[in-house]
């Protein structure tokens, strides 16, 4: 069973897991104490991880919830979400890579790793490229990972991407954030940003609405882990609820 230390220290899993795991803590609360440590818990993690559109998006829910009942049902309802949204996205996302497509990507996303899977089940010799993302190795991870089910999968190192490009027909890229004129990733997601409108490679970025922040403004000192993205016209993003475009989010 989680423990909230545990999740406040963790530095090696995505946003979902811990938002998950987190979900999953409170939910074991006595009634006693489920609304008290629900939104003690949900601020913690909110200002642990101010980069983590998810916390932003549970604080503003259990914030404002002061009935045990009511709180018990909501986690709950959060809980089934992940699971009903892995699945939306697993259906508008079965099609988005058409046959032949080359796909590259940055760093380790979940929600970038099950539409990869789900596509080469639909998508004729598709072609997978995950940037190293050092320090941490992230895009070696996902590589690994879509290695293990049979995916071929090529691993390129941080430096020598940029050779790729004029072979790379999408990019794909999870979200840590969603805001009205930006989205937050890992750093260097900014540079394959940047080639992709030089090269015209459309994107997509692939996450879940309740990682959108209205009104945003990124913490100053920013996280060197983490990078401030501006859409472009290239950009559209695959959520639950299908395929929107950056200004669409406003009006989900």
């Amino acid at each position: 069973m989680p423990v909230l230390s545990d999740l406040l220290s963790d530095t090696s899993r995505g946003a979902s897991l811990i938002y998950r795991d987190a979900l999953t803590h409170f939910s074991t609360r006595p009634d006693n104490r489920l609304v008290s440590e629900t939104i003690a818990g949900t601020q913690l993690l909110q200002g642990h991880f101010p980069t983590m559109g998810l916390f932003h998006h549970l604080w503003n829910i259990v914030s404002a919830i002061h009935e045990t009942g009511r709180m018990r049902m909501t986690i709950n309802a959060l809980l089934n979400d992940i699971t009903a949204h892995a699945k939306l996205l697993a259906k508008h996302g079965q099609f988005l890579l058409p046959n032949y497509a080359q796909v590259m990507t940055i760093s380790y996303s979940g929600t970038v790793r099950d539409i990869l899977i789900k596509a080469t089940k639909t998508s004729i010799d598709l072609k997978i490229f995950c940037l190293r993302s050092a320090p941490m190795n992230e895009g070696k991870i996902l590589a690994k990972s879509l290695q293990r089910r049979g995916i071929s999968t090529q691993i390129l190192e941080d430096n020598k991407w940029k050779s790729f490009l004029s072979d790379i027909t999408h990019i794909l890229v999870g979200a840590d954030l969603l805001s009205d004129s930006f989205f937050i990733n890992k750093t260097g997601t900014a540079d394959l940003m940047h080639a992709a409108g030089e090269y015209q490679i459309p994107v997509r970025i692939i996450t879940t609405t309740h990682r959108f922040v209205h009104g945003y403004s990124p913490a100053s000192p920013r996280n060197p882990i983490f990078e401030v993205i501006p859409y472009t016209p290239s950009m559209k993003i695959l959520t639950e609820k299908g395929l929107i475009r950056p200004s669409d989010l406003s009006r989900q």
